[in-house]
């Protein structure tokens, strides 16, 4: 998760860490949140979960479901409520930086140092 969020900040993006999924539906009902991104392996809510706690909470922001094993579990868009399924692999990172700056398009604002700007954010958990 660390790795991720440091790529993202590099990229610009606001980020926004949650330690489990509880934490992160209370930063999605909170904040103006623009992306989660999520991994489906998590203790006591899963990732597909969390989408389907957010879904049903009126979240319709892009959602991106990160696994390990969606491949072999057939996960895809449609199964899952995500917006996009990444596997994960080496290329990783640069997948899941492709695809945000496809589902944001190209809003993202410059670095918050130059003045009067913002970013939008993402959250990972």
């Amino acid at each position: 998760m660390l790795a991720r969020a440091a790529v993202l900040k590099s990229l610009g993006y606001e980020v926004i860490t949650a330690a489990s999924a509880e934490e992160a539906l209370e930063v999605a009902g909170a904040r103006a949140v623009d992306l989660v991104v999520t991994d489906f392996r998590m203790p006591e809510m899963d990732g597909k979960q969390l989408i389907d706690a957010l879904r049903a909470r009126g979240f319709q922001m892009p959602v991106i479901l990160l696994s390990g094993f969606a491949d072999k579990l057939g996960f895809d868009e449609k199964n899952t409520g995500a917006n996009l399924v990444i596997q994960k692999s080496a290329n990783e990172v640069a997948v899941l930086a492709s695809a945000i700056k496809r589902l944001l398009g190209n809003t993202r604002k410059p670095p918050s140092s130059a003045p009067g700007t913002s970013k939008r954010s993402a959250a990972v958990d």
